[in-house]
């Protein structure tokens, strides 16, 4: 039995969108952060902490920041000063909120083209981000600038805010944000967090955010892993900087239209196709599955676009494996369960290492997916970082990847066992279990084997 899987890069990238800059009551003008010493975080790149804060509190935690990274302090200050008493300063943060309002800022940003990374904090002003945090993130261009949302709160709505601050930046990537109440902003907790991020930011190179491939670390090493396993690889080399997302999921879908369409060429079954891949190869399998199946064509990029009979053929996968992975896009994972619930997802396997930055997206993500029905099995490796690959030892994850997926296409209609018919009759068989060891067919236990006879190779899931 022959089964079928694309194994795809990691690789990283961001959709955009456009925000449309408010009318300012007066032209604000710029004014120099104050300079932080510099330090060897973030890869030396250049790092601003641009925060709003009432009572002072926000104001602490990113003095705090600028502290640990050496970056420079932009305080966001509005034209109109907000109410310096609790109760009037409630009101008119509720006013804004409720009528989508865009407070002007009294000054700017000089140099902002020179900063790479962006500190943006303030703190929960009636259960999220207050709105003059809209007004900076639409008065800046985000895009190749990676943000690190921060907040501080006093009892609630930490993660609706930080998620708020990611969804005003949609240009940029993002970083693992904090938020913290005032009783618990110190160095410590601040210090730790920031390594996180600093290694965060370290593991985004290699995938190439668009820029270039990780060809050997997850795509031949891994092809090489599976192959032996039964399994027919096929690595897609999509396109990759300056095309978008959505071009390279074009990519992918039109792989998984060829290899379906020659499915009988390839002797395999047509709906024995699983995907795997690494962080944003993972991603991509995600945009895939969940904008690019059915008959959708490149005409929804480009109505220059002139469909073949190709893109007749459906798109769809069995499984899918999220290898430091997840739906959603750059460095932020799609977490609605009625959204995934609508997609109709295949079973999915998530693995990830705990020294990932990414590690709470990954199971909050997860949970998702298995929250909206989909059968999802996780494997999580104690001390791995981003990036591991791990193609040049099955047990990693490989082995467990395989267990998952072999009773899936076992199920996928009985056109599995066709390959018997290579079998010259009476021939005899060879049972090898998955660390290549021959063994005995009368002694086996419960697991998965693969058999050889002749030129032809099939895999046995062994139960009582």
């Amino acid at each position: 039995m022959k089964h079928f899987i694309f194994s795809l890069l990691m690789l990283l990238t961001f959709t955009s969108c456009s925000a449309n800059e408010p009318e300012m009551p007066e032209q604000p003008q710029p004014v120099q952060p104050g300079e932080g010493g510099g330090s060897d975080y973030f890869s030396g790149k250049k790092v601003l902490i641009a925060y709003f804060s009432w009572g002072g509190t926000t104001r602490r935690m990113a003095q705090q920041v600028q502290a640990i990274t050496g970056g420079d302090l932009f305080e966001i200050e509005p034209v109109n000063p907000y109410p310096t008493s609790y109760t009037p300063c409630t009101e008119v943060a509720l006013e804004e909120r409720d009528s989508n309002a865009r407070p002007a800022i009294k000054n700017s940003v000089a140099n902002w083209d020179e900063y790479d990374v962006v500190f943006l904090g303030g703190p929960v002003w009636w259960h999220t981000a207050p709105m003059i945090l809209h007004t900076f993130a639409e008065s800046y261009d985000f895009e190749g600038k990676t943000v690190v949302p921060f907040t501080t709160y006093a009892s609630t709505y930490r993660d609706e805010t930080l998620q708020a601050i990611v969804d005003m930046t949609p240009d940029a990537e993002h970083l693992e944000g904090l938020g913290l109440t005032s009783g618990s902003i110190n160095e410590s907790r601040i210090q730790t967090w920031i390594d996180l991020i600093n290694e965060q930011y370290g593991s985004l190179n290699p995938g190439g955010a668009f820029a270039f491939r990780s060809m050997q670390n997850e795509g031949y090493d891994i092809a090489d892993m599976l192959v032996p396993m039964g399994y027919q690889c096929f690595i897609v080399n999509y396109r990759i900087n300056p095309y978008s997302m959505q071009a390279s999921a074009t990519d992918l879908q039109r792989a998984i239209r060829y290899v379906k369409a020659h499915a009988e060429d390839y002797r395999i079954n047509p709906e024995n196709i699983a995907l795997v891949g690494f962080s944003a190869g993972g991603i991509l399998n995600g945009e895939v599955l969940l904008n690019w199946r059915d008959l959708t064509n490149g005409t929804a990029l480009d109505s220059s676009y002139r469909p073949d009979e190709l893109d007749n053929v459906p798109v769809s996968a069995c499984a899918v494996g999220m290898i430091y992975s997840f739906y959603g896009r750059l460095s932020v994972s799609m977490n609605n369960v009625e959204t995934l619930r609508a997609a109709n997802l295949p079973p999915a396997f998530y693995c990830w290492g705990t020294r990932d930055g990414f590690a709470g997206q990954f199971t909050q993500n997860s949970n998702a997916v298995k929250e909206a029905g989909v059968r999802v099995e996780t494997k999580v490796l104690q001390g791995y970082p981003h990036g591991y690959g791990s193609g040049g030892n099955a047990s990693i994850w490989g082995n467990d990847f395989d267990a998952f997926l072999t009773p899936i296409m076992q199920g996928n209609t009985a056109a599995i066992n066709t390959i018997n018919a290579d079998m010259a009759a009476n021939t005899p068989e060879t049972y090898y279990d998955l660390k290549g060891r021959v063994v005995s067919p009368d002694t086996l236990s419960n697991g998965i084997y693969i058999v050889k006879s002749g030129n032809s190779t099939r895999k046995v899931l062994k139960t009582n």
